[in-house]
C-alpha cells in the first residue's frame, strides 16, 4: 500500500488531499471542534497542510503530536501557531511541535483527533506504523472523536487487527465519508 501511495505525483497527492478536506471540513463533528489535532504529513500521506492552515485562518486551535520516545511510547498534543515557525523534524523523521516555542495541551481539550494510516476498512481498524502510538493516545477519546484520512485506495475490506487497535468512527477519503460499524 505504501508503494501504491508512493506512486501518486505531488499534484496528484495535492488534488486528491483537497478533496478529502472538503469532506472532513463538511462533517458535522468537525464544524461543532474547537480543537483539532491533524497529525503532520510525512511522505505520501493525504496532505494535511492546507487543512491546518485552513484551520488556523478560521480561528479554530490546531494541535499535533509530539511522540516521547521511550518504553511507553507515548503522544503529547502540542498547539501550533505556524506550521513553519512551530515544527521541526522529530522522531522517525515527521515533524513535530518545537515544546519552547508551543503550548502542551491537556488530551481533553482536543475535541477530534484527526489520523494517519496504511490502510483502513469499513469498521474503523487501521494499519500504521506499528509503534502503537496512536492506539493509546485514542483510547480516551470517544468513537465519533475519531477521524482517520485516506486516499480511497487505502480503504480495503479488511485489515488484520489484534485487541490493542483501537477502532475510528469515520474514514474520509477523496471519495467518500464511511461511517464504521461500531458508530
Amino acid at each position: 500500500m505504501r508503494k501504491k501511495r508512493d506512486f501518486l505525483s505531488k499534484k496528484e497527492r495535492g488534488l486528491l488531499s483537497g478533496k478529502i478536506e472538503k469532506q472532513l471540513f463538511a462533517l458535522k463533528e468537525f464544524k461543532k471542534a474547537k480543537t483539532v489535532m491533524f497529525y503532520v504529513t510525512h511522505r505520501s500521506e493525504a496532505d494535511t497542510s492546507e487543512m491546518i492552515k485552513h484551520c488556523l485562518r478560521i480561528g479554530k486551535n490546531v494541535v499535533v503530536p509530539k511522540v516521547v520516545p521511550g518504553k511507553h511510547g507515548e503522544m503529547l498534543a502540542v498547539q501550533i501557531s505556524c506550521l513553519k515557525k512551530d515544527l521541526e523534524r522529530g522522531s522517525y523523521g515527521v515533524f513535530e511541535p518545537k515544546l519552547e516555542r508551543c503550548k502542551v495541551m491537556r488530551g481533553k481539550a482536543v475535541d477530534l483527533v484527526i489520523v494517519p494510516g496504511l490502510v483502513f476498512d469499513e469498521e474503523g481498524y487501521r494499519v500504521g506504523y506499528g509503534k502503537g502510538y496512536y492506539d493509546r493516545w485514542l483510547k480516551s477519546f470517544k468513537l465519533r472523536k475519531r477521524i482517520g484520512l485516506a486516499f480511497d485506495f487505502q480503504l480495503i475490506e479488511e485489515v488484520p487487527r489484534t485487541k490493542s487497535d483501537i477502532p475510528l468512527g469515520c474514514i474520509v477519503t477523496d471519495e467518500r465519508v464511511v461511517k464504521t460499524v461500531q458508530n
